[in-house]
């Protein structure tokens, strides 16, 4: 074969690659825009969480109010009751009193009706001695006084049963009161507490939707690494890297998250992190760890705008989060060349790059990389 054809076969070769290259990326932007669509509603569902959290905060507090106020009005009533208890049997015991007082003055009335008044005089003068008629006097006095006490005693027994059974019907009215209102602030805590198992039931949805939504985003996410791997397999690119250290994205090293899991900073879940991030300003330059073949650059779900490099010996590094790229694909890039400029797109909290390194599709450690070991 003449060397032209050779030259020839090999540019074949390469444009053949890159239009698989661009091929692979126009299914991964249809991916991406799949990812973005489930990444906004779990945004959203994450936010009505957050709201349904904080009115379960709030119901609870309502809750507890309201359970308050009806121990606090059991109480009263059951002090009513006694109290209309106690006031009961006081009424009743006016009552046999009045009519005992009553039964007795009835008594000395029809005695007395049949002494007239002279008879009185009868039995004073009738006395023998001075000593005899003041002993009859004292006697006679002492009847007088004794019904004249019998009968301020029944007016004022009278007075106290009316008393009483004012008081009485008072604290029935009380009661009543009371009662309606311990039965409104029941409603109310049971529709407090069936609002609250509505809300916890609408989380707990909300919560299995998000994790479904996780698990798709997961399953995409091995996907597309699948598929890169074997784009770096069949790729003809052989690339220079042949082991070592790899150089650093940014200038300035200021590392925010590590390699591994941790508590995600927007979803609050354990959740593994696939790479590095390095913060520092929006518009950052990013630069190439190693001489490689661009096979990703643009859009990528929740890595936003992103690229990625084919360095040969099955290395793909990532770099994620970009305000915008600066290369495309199929470019060779030497190592240290500007790929992008740092951002916050994506799933991000802040301007930092994430930084990934794959060894044959799998996400590995970085730093090792970075340092040479």
């Amino acid at each position: 074969m003449s060397k032209k054809k050779i030259i020839f076969f090999l540019l074949f070769i390469s444009f053949f690659s890159i239009m698989i290259y661009a091929d692979k990326q126009s299914e991964l932007d249809a991916i991406n825009r799949q990812l973005k669509e489930i990444e906004q509603k779990k945004i959203e569902n994450n936010k009505k969480m957050s709201i349904l959290n904080q009115n379960i905060v709030i119901l609870d507090n309502e809750i507890a109010i309201i359970q308050a106020n009806l121990d606090y009005t059991k109480r009263e009533i059951d002090k009513t009751q006694a109290k209309i208890d106690e006031n009961t049997k006081k009424i009743i015991f006016k009552e046999k009193e009045i009519y005992e007082i009553t039964s007795k003055l009835k008594t000395r009335i029809r005695v007395m009706s049949k002494i007239k008044y002279i008879d009185y005089l009868k039995i004073v003068f009738s006395s023998q001695s001075v000593k005899d008629f003041f002993s009859k006097y004292t006697v006679i006095k002492k009847i007088v006084d004794q019904d004249k006490f019998a009968i301020e005693y029944l007016e004022n027994t009278k007075k106290d049963l009316v008393s009483i059974s004012d008081d009485l019907e008072e604290s029935k009215s009380v009661l009543d009161t009371l009662k309606t209102d311990y039965n409104i602030q029941n409603d109310n805590l049971e529709s407090a507490k069936l609002m609250q198992q509505a809300n916890l039931a609408k989380v707990e949805k909300d919560n299995a939707q998000l994790q479904e939504l996780e698990n798709l985003k997961q399953q995409e996410a091995a996907q597309l690494a699948e598929e890169i791997r074997l784009m770096v397999m069949t790729s003809n690119y052989q690339g220079s890297y042949t082991g070592g250290r790899l150089g650093l994205p940014v200038a300035n090293v200021r590392i925010t998250s590590p390699f591994g899991y941790r508590i995600h900073p927007i979803l609050n879940t354990k959740m593994f992190h696939s790479g590095v991030d390095f913060a520092d300003s929006a518009g950052t330059p990013i630069y190439a760890a190693e001489e490689g073949q661009v096979i990703y650059a643009g859009p990528k779900g929740t890595y936003g705008n992103a690229v990625m490099i084919d360095h040969g010996a099955g290395i793909v590094t990532l770099y994620g989060h970009c305000s915008s790229v600066a290369v495309q694909v199929g470019q060779i890039v030497k190592r240290g060349e500007l790929v992008a400029y740092m951002g916050s797109t994506g799933r991000s909290t802040g301007p930092h790059l994430h930084f990934e390194v794959r060894l044959n599709g799998e996400f590995v450690d970085p730093m090792p990389y970075l340092r040479g070991e």
